[in-house]
């Protein structure tokens, strides 16, 4: 049984589908920018979140501004710079640089 799982565990990738690969593919193609948190709010309550309101500059200089919420642990201010990630096709489709490296890991 030991060497069974162990056999499972060295080939997993091979053996069970990668629920990230459509997002990977996507992702792929995303480009980097630096940008401000031009608002944030939070929820409150027992499940509180916190919703960032983020603008940055696409490769057109056409200004685009996203929302993005609760993946940081360490709390943001607004003026602070953060990384993200966008689609070129399509700059509304942005994530935080932590989600996109998550996906595009191995």
């Amino acid at each position: 049984m030991l060497i069974l799982c162990a056999v499972f565990y060295l080939n997993k990738d091979k053996i069970l589908p990668n629920p990230n690969a459509t997002y990977k593919e996507l992702y792929s193609t995303f480009v980097s920018t630096e940008d401000t948190i031009v608002n944030m709010e939070s929820t409150g309550g027992r499940r509180s979140r916190t919703i960032y309101t983020i603008q940055f500059n696409d490769r057109n200089n056409n200004l685009v501004t996203v929302t993005a919420d609760n993946w940081q642990t360490m709390p943001l201010q607004k003026g602070d710079k953060v990384t993200m990630y966008y689609n070129p096709q399509d700059p509304t489709q942005a994530q935080p640089e932590s989600r996109w490296k998550e996906i595009m890991r191995k």
